[in-house]
């Protein structure tokens, strides 16, 4: 019986130390590839109208080139979140840079989103959108204690082909 007890308790240490060590080696989602879905991920909470979520995205001290500040960007979001009817965002080809040399805790994202009111899964009968824009975004980004943060962006509405 000891012999028993000696062998379980042994076992039950052995799988102890094995999931510690595979939790310290286990791949983890490197910050490249983590900010190539974020803007899919925002272009979601966007659709679901979670301005709250989006919010936690943006910088406490955002600006940019057009003197626009967290207050703004913060109006925009809420604003767009109480406009009646769905929204659908498709986001193409997201390109991070992050520099690496000279400051690994800061990135830039670029990616073109089409935006169209209506819903994704609108159906056959309702192929053509309410309305619909192209933008070419360019988003900088800082790694702090809450993650990577929205300092600045620039957008430009692109012509539809």
């Amino acid at each position: 019986m000891i012999k028993k007890t000696k062998t379980t308790f042994t076992a039950v240490v052995i799988l102890v130390l094995v999931f510690f060590v595979y939790q310290r080696l286990k791949p983890k989602q490197n910050d490249y590839e983590y900010l190539k879905k974020l803007p899919q991920h925002i272009a979601e909470l966007v659709e679901k109208k979670l301005a709250g979520e989006v919010k936690r995205f943006v910088a406490k001290d955002y600006s940019d080139q057009e003197n626009r500040t967290y207050q703004d960007i913060s109006g925009l979001i809420t604003l767009h979140a109480l406009q009646e009817g769905e929204a659908s965002i498709y986001v193409v080809a997201p390109q991070v840079e992050i520099d690496s040399s000279q400051n690994p805790n800061k990135a830039t994202l670029s990616f073109k989103a089409a935006m169209a009111r209506g819903p994704k899964d609108a159906g056959a009968l309702n192929v053509i959108p309410e309305s619909a824009s192209l933008y070419s975004f360019t988003v900088h980004l800082q790694k702090t204690e809450e993650g990577w943060l929205i300092k600045s962006a620039s957008w430009q509405r692109e012509p539809v082909p």
